[in-house]
């Protein structure tokens, strides 16, 4: 049943309500098509039928059919987000860095192949533009928890962040661009995340 504000109007609260159910109900749209069809196959006007919208009002949420990938940057940008506040938080340094690469290689190793393989092309052209629009959490996650590991003894006090945050990039983009190049075979096993498990504890005060 719709709520109704006083003016006769929808509330505020109810637009947005309905705006995020319609946003989340073309994301689910477009995950499944991908996994269908692929991401080049997969029309704008497929996504609006099986959405059950119009063309004009796809646009009020995404600019092109590219933009659903720059979504897939927002989406993980809030997901970095949420975890830190909720979880990484109550961690100790070391083992809050490894829970978030352990989540963001578990994010690489579960994307929808043909999704993930064109965001990691699109970023690669578009990094700077889509850093410029949103900042990328994860550099701003990274840096946190090494500072309170340095303040908190648990981390060697000349520790570089830039350093450490290239370095967990440079990793997390290996990681995709191999899980790309054979087709989701790099990341069947933990090898991986036991290596970079390892080179963590290797940033504690000895």
């Amino acid at each position: 049943m719709r709520t109704w504000g006083g003016s006769g109007w929808p509330t505020n609260q109810n637009v947005k309500n309905g705006k995020r159910r319609r946003w989340k109900t073309i994301r689910t749209v477009v995950d499944r098509l991908v996994e269908e069809k692929g991401f080049e196959d997969m029309t704008m006007r497929e996504i609006c039928a099986e959405s059950g919208i119009g063309l004009s009002t796809f646009y009020n949420y995404f600019s092109s059919k590219d933009d659903l990938l720059f979504d897939r940057y927002h989406r993980l940008n809030t997901m970095v987000a949420q975890l830190s506040e909720e979880e990484l938080a109550w961690l100790s340094p070391p083992d809050a860095l490894k829970r978030l690469m352990s989540y963001m290689i578990e994010n690489i190793r579960t994307r929808v192949f043909d999704m993930l393989l064109n965001y990691h092309q699109k970023e690669l052209r578009h990094v700077q533009e889509w850093y410029r629009k949103e900042p990328y959490c994860l550099f701003q996650v990274i840096d946190d928890i090494v500072k309170r590991g340095i303040e908190d003894g648990e981390f060697r006090p000349d520790l570089d962040r830039e350093w450490v945050r290239g370095y967990l990039w440079f990793l997390i983009n290996g990681c995709t661009t191999m899980q790309c190049m054979t087709e989701e075979e790099f990341l069947k096993d933990s090898r991986m995340e036991r290596e970079v498990e390892r080179w963590i504890d290797s940033l504690r005060v000895s």
